[in-house]
């Protein structure tokens, strides 16, 4: 049934969410906004990364319901900067605001999702790497894999500052 599905991708972006939430309970507040390396990010970085992706991809997916295979992606200038702005001057200062904010994009993302039609899974869009998507696929590759990384990134940031503390 189209509804289940919904609330199976619902379910799987929350729990997504919440493993985010679990990660950044293990940062120390002196290593949250510490990169592992000159050119790698930050854990608050990750963090601000992923709050302004969800609503950016919502938002795209949001576009199934009023236009027949939309182009998606950040596509111009100011969706670029956008997402550049997410891990850098928007990116949370704390521990405490990043689970803040993370709490309600977490809420929102799921109501937005639960709000969709669930005809607007099978719809198609156009990504620009990724070709012809449904919406369906919009959330299980743009939001849940995506997010899953970056969960994997939160750990692997905070291991590498660690091994990289107990060598000083």
């Amino acid at each position: 049934m189209p509804g289940d599905r919904l609330a199976q991708l619902v379910e799987a972006v929350d729990q997504v969410n919440r493993r985010l939430l679990e990660a950044l309970e293990t940062v120390p507040p002196g290593l949250f906004d510490r990169p592992p390396a000159p050119e790698e990010w930050s854990v608050a970085q990750v963090i601000g990364h992923a709050l302004e992706s969800q609503d950016f991809w919502l938002g795209q997916l949001e576009r199934l319901i009023g236009e027949d295979r939309p182009a998606i992606g950040r596509r111009t200038d100011a969706e670029r900067q956008r997402r550049t702005h997410g891990f850098t001057d928007g990116r949370p200062r704390t521990l405490d605001e990043a689970r803040t904010r993370l709490r309600q994009v977490a809420e929102q993302t799921r109501s937005r999702l639960s709000r969709l039609p669930a005809e607007a899974l099978d719809r198609t869009a156009l990504h620009p790497d990724r070709g012809e998507l449904t919406g369906a696929q919009v959330v299980q590759y743009l939001l849940v894999e995506h997010l899953t990384g970056h969960v994997e990134q939160v750990r692997s940031t905070l291991e590498q500052l660690r091994k990289d503390a107990d060598l000083v």
